[in-house]
């Protein structure tokens, strides 16, 4: 069905210039001018504003917006928080073309920034009526964001003692409904953000319910879809490279879990070995490529990735229509596309 892209991409647009001033009211104000600077640059070099979009986009459709600004900017710094630690923990050089927080300062200083981040948060929510439910939701947020990490980090350490990891990844259960051991930190995040323009807009629970599973289901179709696309995508139109979760032994990646459960015992040995190796050659990663590819799980993984569009829509159907309902509509396609 055709979606109209236009009101999403203005919202996205303009979403930094509602929550920039506010976060850098609270956040550089009372600090030496010369830090001031440092502290901006992983706001300013950000993206699209999806967080604090879908924080201003559910307080509109639950009826009232004009009070979620706070709340808007404290999930933008949840988000960056994420980032921070995401590229210290993957060493990453690059964010979005432009030099890492991590590079540019280096691991310490922004370690340190994630702190500040969740200073400002505080006082940024002191500002909003509900300040001490919705600290206690980036608070979840940002405590399943670490969990994850750990998960992470925990398997790939593990894949160097084989009898745990293989344990570990081999129990991953897939069903109809049900991935284990998915990354859970997109959905989680997304569904905290579409709380908390419920929760700022003093919407009734019904309502607040029926955007975080939005929320929710939107996070889980993100990733899945991502995970999908890492292993079938086209290099060129997905905008990375292909093979990525597999060159970096992320054995979480749905596409995997998924194989775990469809090779056989051979070629599921030989995935687990090349997932717990330090480090894999050219020749081993397309190899894995086309171990995956050969399952002839494209197909399937895309029906599993639809389930959640279809919870998805099912929650979005159960609000009054509205402007800001349509453009919730209308987000999945826009955050879908790899061109």
């Amino acid at each position: 069905m055709h979606r109209e892209f236009l009101p999403v991409e203005r919202a996205l647009e303009g979403i930094g210039a509602i929550v920039n001033p506010v976060i850098e009211k609270y956040l550089t104000s009372e600090v030496n001018p010369a830090f001031a600077e440092t502290l901006m640059y992983q706001i300013e070099t950000r993206g699209r504003r999806l967080e604090p979009m879908l924080v201003m986009l559910s307080a509109e459709a639950a009826g009232d917006k004009a009070k979620a600004i706070p709340a808007a900017a404290a999930f933008e710094l949840a988000h960056d928080i994420i980032l921070i630690i995401d590229d210290i923990v993957d060493k990453s050089e690059l964010r979005r073309g432009a030099p890492s927080t991590r590079r540019r300062f280096g691991q310490a200083t922004a370690i340190l920034i994630a702190r500040k981040y969740r200073e400002a948060i505080v006082r940024i929510l002191n500002q909003s009526k509900h300040s001490d439910e919705l600290e206690n939701l980036v608070s979840k947020v940002l405590d399943n964001a670490l969990e994850d990490e750990m998960l992470d980090t925990s398997l790939e350490r593990a894949a160097r003692d084989e009898p745990l990891f293989k344990s570990f990844v081999k129990k991953s259960i897939v069903t109809d409904n049900h991935l284990q051991m998915i990354k859970t930190k997109t959905a989680v995040l997304f569904e905290g953000c579409c709380r908390a323009g419920a929760i700022a807009a003093d919407a009734p629970k019904q309502i607040e319910e029926t955007l975080a599973s939005y929320g929710l289901n939107l996070g889980y179709l993100f990733q899945i879809r991502d995970d999908v696309l890492d292993i079938f995508g086209v290099e060129q139109e997905f905008g990375k490279k292909i093979g990525k979760d597999s060159m970096e032994h992320k054995a979480r990646n749905a596409v995997i879990l998924l194989a775990l459960q469809r090779l056989s015992e051979e070629r599921k040995e030989t995935l687990l070995e090349r997932l717990a190796k330090e480090s894999t050659t050219h020749e081993e990663i397309t190899d894995t490529m086309n171990m995956l590819r050969s399952t002839g799980l494209e197909e399937e993984s895309f029906a599993f990735a639809s389930k959640y569009e279809d919870a998805m829509e099912e929650a979005l159907s159960k609000l009054p229509d509205s402007e800001a309902k349509s453009t919730l509509e209308a987000l999945p396609e826009i955050l879908l596309r790899r061109t």
